[in-house]
């Protein structure tokens, strides 16, 4: 890795990464750290971190040899069959996961339960109330799942796995990552293995299409029905989610 490589890593890995796992730590440390700010005051904070690291990615993106197709940034129009095909069948098989719930049995189902109201607690993503309010949350939310896409897909996976011709060391640290800014969601194993699964099959369909948006597509429905569902009423809520938000 010479040395520009190695400050880009570092640039990104100080602007996104490490406040995302630091994040992680403290409220896995101090169940209430969400509440500290108010629900607009994290909104907005997440609209300004989340812009701030696409923005970083896209101008690292512009900036390489081979242009935005080096991290996954460019469609082709050869690329685009497969892109869509990869990406419709990823998001078709996470919307099947997310309402799986109803095959399991009522016992499964209630420990699920039981896994996501405390991630929805520990992540303060019941806390803004009303449509305009929850709006800006659920934009805020979409940003942050473009730009953990480009940052562990594109920029960790596609760009640095190329620029350094090793690609397994990149993926595994891009898994490990993925999983270590989502232990504010608990140290249960359920979830950190969920967490590392979700994170393999946006690889693997980046990896397959050599396109970012692949993974992006398929996250940002996934975790739009689990919030949305989340934010249901309690009498709509007849069946558990799926029991983390990649």
């Amino acid at each position: 890795m010479d040395m520009q490589v190695f400050l880009e890593f570092l640039v990104v890995f100080t602007v996104f990464i490490l406040p995302q796992i630091a994040a992680a730590l403290f409220i896995l440390h101090d169940p209430d750290y969400t509440k500290r700010w108010s629900s607009g005051e994290r909104t907005v904070l997440g609209w300004i971190t989340h812009s701030a690291a696409i923005l970083l990615v896209v101008y690292i993106a512009f900036n390489q040899p081979t242009g935005p197709a080096a991290l996954g940034l460019s469609l082709p129009k050869g690329a685009r069959l497969i892109t869509l095909l990869v990406g419709g069948m990823t998001t078709l098989y996470l919307v099947v996961l997310s309402f799986s719930d109803r095959l399991r049995s009522q016992k499964a189902r209630e420990k699920r339960e039981v896994i996501r109201k405390a991630v929805f607690k520990a992540g303060g993503f019941s806390n803004p109330q009303g449509f305009w309010a929850r709006t800006a949350f659920l934009g805020s939310v979409w940003l942050g799942v473009i730009a953990e896409d480009l940052v562990f897909r594109g920029y960790l996976v596609l760009g640095l796995g190329t620029q350094t011709g090793l690609l397994w060391p990149w993926v595994m640290l891009s898994l490990l990552l993925s999983v270590a800014v989502h232990l504010y969601q608990g140290l249960n194993w359920r979830i950190m293995l969920s967490q590392a699964l979700f994170a393999l099959i946006f690889i693997i369909a980046v990896l397959a299409t050599g396109n970012v948006f692949a993974a992006i597509l398929p996250h940002l429905v996934y975790d739009t029905i689990w919030l949305l569902r989340g934010w249901a009423k309690p009498s709509q809520l007849d069946q558990p989610q799926t029991e983390a938000v990649g």
